[in-house]
């Protein structure tokens, strides 16, 4: 999904994570299991390196994600959602579960 997200004729783009914060989370019974949902929103730096260019170009970005972790007792979890934070975030933002 990441690879989606790199800018245009940009030759190599270096994130860097510096915050991690929950939006929201609840519960949701499907596909005969049940699941923690947990939106966050990523805020990160970057730098962009164009073909041609001599230094890389600072920037910043966000993107919000919704991770699904299953009850069962697994450690295992899944991103479920990934896309660009919305200038206004609505009370209840939370995906149903994909399969599994």
């Amino acid at each position: 999904q990441w690879d989606s997200e790199r800018p245009k004729d940009c030759q190599k783009w270096q994130v860097i994570p510096h915050s991690c914060s929950i939006h929201e989370a609840g519960s949701a019974s499907v596909h005969g299991g049940e699941w923690v949902q947990v939106q966050v929103i990523m805020e990160y730096d970057q730098l962009l390196l164009y073909k041609g260019a001599k230094a890389p170009v600072p920037g910043f970005g966000a993107k919000i994600m919704v991770f699904e972790l299953p009850l069962s007792g697994a450690t295992d979890f899944r991103l479920a959602a990934f896309g660009p934070v919305p200038e206004k975030l609505p009370a209840v933002a939370l995906v149903e579960p994909g399969p599994e």
